[in-house]
């Protein structure tokens, strides 16, 4: 979701609807993510998501699960105003034990840049948090 310049939060949609976010009041961000992934040139104008998850994980973004089933998750963002930052907010979550395993991740994108990180440690020894109980 983009924010908009007055750093309010309100958004003009999600990623579901193809809209990036901008940032909390105060900051110099818009909504789609931060962290340390390594950013590259993509096409001008839009920014990607690369994620490399574990085969059963459940990824979303900005809370919307992607329908993907896929280790190599790719998520592409609408147009984006050059000079800008963004942000996703990204949850990862695995089945283990019978035990949510999770992480969350704030991803900053600009246009033309990608984000590429992997999370296939994920669930294993010492890689995440237990967050709840799985349903089954």
């Amino acid at each position: 979701m983009y924010l908009n310049g007055n750093g309010d939060g309100n958004g003009k949609g999600s990623p579901g609807s193809g809209s990036p976010k901008g940032s909390p009041e105060g900051s110099s961000e818009k909504k789609i993510g931060g962290g340390e992934g390594m950013q590259v040139k993509a096409s001008t104008g839009t920014a990607k998501l690369i994620l490399d998850v574990p085969e059963d994980a459940r990824v979303y973004v900005d809370n919307h699960l992607m329908k993907s089933t896929s280790t190599h998750r790719v998520y592409s963002s609408p147009a984006l105003d050059a000079g800008q930052a963004y942000f996703y907010d990204v949850r990862i979550e695995v089945d283990r034990e019978g035990k949510v395993v999770a992480t969350n991740k704030r991803v900053i994108v600009r246009a033309g840049e990608e984000f590429t990180e992997s999370f296939v440690d994920l669930g294993k020894k010492n890689s995440a948090v237990t967050t709840a109980k799985a349903d089954k």
